[in-house]
This record gives C-alpha cells, sequence and structure tokens, in this order.
C-alpha cells in the first residue's frame, strides 16, 4: 500500500522552492516527505517554511497550476516567517476525519497548526537539538535577531514535535 502511495506522489524543484503533491488518499506521503526533507536540510543548516493545503492542483513533470498552489504561496508569504509549514483551515478540515491526523500536525507554540517534522529516533532529535544549540552559540554575536528568532523557535517546537510523534507511536 505505502509503495503504490508512493507513485502518486509528485515533486518539483524551482529556484529555492519545492512542491509536493499527491491524492487526498495518499496525503500521509506528503507529510512524510515534508519530514524527511525538513530534517535533511535542517541537518544541513537550511531552514524550510511552506504553505500546506488541500483542493485542485495540476502537478506533472514540469507543470504545476491551480487553486491549492496559490494557497499554499500566500499562507507561505504571509505567515510562515519561522521554519515551519503552516496548514491552511482546509487541511486541518479533513485530517479531522482521518486516524493519522495526530501523527502529521500539532499546533506550535504560535497557536498555529504546522506540520509535525520529527522523524526517528530519540537520536535523531538530540542530533538536531545540539545543531540547533552549537548554531546559536556559535553565531550568538554574528547574527541578525530576525535568523536568531528562527533557530529559536525551532528550539522550542521540535521537542514538542518529537514528543507527539511518541505519543502517537505508543
Amino acid at each position: 500500500k505505502f509503495y503504490s502511495m508512493m507513485l502518486s506522489v509528485s515533486l518539483s524543484f524551482f529556484s529555492d522552492c519545492f512542491a509536493v503533491s499527491a491524492p487526498a488518499s495518499s496525503g500521509q506521503v506528503v507529510f512524510k516527505t515534508l519530514a524527511f526533507a525538513s530534517h535533511e536540510l535542517l541537518r544541513k543548516g537550511f531552514l524550510l517554511r511552506g504553505g500546506v493545503t488541500i483542493g485542485s492542483l495540476y502537478h506533472k513533470q514540469r507543470t504545476l497550476f491551480g487553486p491549492a498552489l496559490v494557497e499554499a504561496v500566500e499562507i507561505e508569504k504571509k505567515d510562515a516567517v519561522v521554519p515551519r509549514f503552516l496548514c491552511s483551515k482546509q487541511l486541518i478540515q479533513f485530517l479531522d476525519h482521518t486516524d493519522y491526523k495526530n501523527e502529521v500536525v500539532l499546533l506550535d507554540c504560535c497557536g498555529s497548526w504546522v506540520v509535525n517534522i520529527s522523524m526517528g529516533s530519540s537520536l535523531a532529535k538530540d542530533e538536531l537539538m545540539n545543531l540547533i544549540r552549537e548554531w546559536l552559540d556559535k553565531n550568538e554575536t554574528n547574527v541578525a535577531e530576525r535568523i536568531a528568532h528562527k533557530w529559536q523557535y525551532l528550539q522550542m517546537v521540535l521537542p514538542k514535535m518529537y514528543a507527539a510523534r511518541i505519543l502517537q507511536e505508543r
């Protein structure tokens, strides 16, 4: 089943953006893809942000358009000022009717529904938390406040994401 869901996922990369889409019935794979990409890029020092929604979208090979793309971009531009994937109200309403909502999203410290980017064991969490602390310590005097705030947000929310993931696995 998971393999057939993976076949329904489309990925596109352009400029400093990437888009992931799948039919709603395979939506769980989109969340796993976002978690994997976030984890791997965070390990390299890259912070990701974006908008996630549900709706009409055409996504084939090098062509991507539709109201869902427009909404995701608007969400990102308006509210994703820290590294997080914000969820639309429509997406949360859809997830309310699934058995996996609590695995893939949570309310962050700002009261927004965001994608839970945790993946792996507590060792993965510890690795990321150490990386965040090292980045903040090393760059404390050389970093603009707006950039430090992004790393501090992750320092606050990542443990909550891993705690939520552990609760769901029980």
